[in-house]
This record gives structure tokens, sequence and C-alpha cells, in this order.
């Protein structure tokens, strides 16, 4: 249902905004099965709101290109590929795995403006 709904979003030259539990961008290992599952050594779930911008299909996979508030802070990991510049420094914007996403979303809400 979250391909469906993004993927006719994106098309549309909407965004999407998504709640996640914020997690996996650390620690590519952790899955939060929507903010459910225990962290390890006591840790606690964050959430936060990202908004997804398009999608690309890498190995017949789906991933998407996210915009954070975060600034051009990023981290890549096996979940996540930051977007860099010509410097080799990451601009902000990333790609990730759509099974990560899906496994560590909390809600999702289709932005009406058009981007």
């Amino acid at each position: 249902m979250m391909r469906t709904k993004s993927l006719i979003a994106i098309n549309s030259g909407r965004a999407v905004g998504i709640g996640v539990c914020t997690a996996f961008m650390d620690d590519p290992t952790v899955k939060s099965k929507f903010c459910t599952s225990p962290l390890p050594n006591g840790k606690s779930h964050d959430s936060h709101e990202i908004t997804v911008s398009g999608y690309r299909c890498i190995a017949d996979k789906v991933e998407y290109e996210i915009i954070n508030s975060w600034g051009t802070n990023c981290k890549s990991n096996k979940n996540i590929e930051c977007q860099k510049d010509e410097y080799d420094e990451t601009t902000g914007p990333f790609w990730v795995k759509e099974e990560a996403l899906v496994d560590n979303s909390t809600d999702m809400t289709s932005i009406s403006v058009k981007k």
C-alpha cells in the first residue's frame, strides 16, 4: 500500500510525508516494526517526519529519495545512500531502501502542495 500511494503521489508531482522511527538511520540492523519492538541497550524510539520526494529502481528494488530537515548531515549504511556533491560532501537528501522505510514507518500523508 505504501508503494502504491507513494508512487501515485510522486508521479502526480506531489511529495509524501512519512513518520518514521529514526533508529534505522544510525543502525541498519534495527527493525522497529513500526516503533513497537524493543531497541538494544535500553534505547528508546525517536519519531521524526521526513519527506519522500522521488524514487528509483535499483536491481528490481525500489528506493525512495528522502529530504530531511536535519540539514546536510547524513551517514550512509546498508539501507541509506547519502547524496553527495562534486566535492564528495553530503548534500542532505538521501536514498533509502523500501523495506527499511516500510518497517520503520508509523504514518504517511500525501502532501497536497505540488513541489
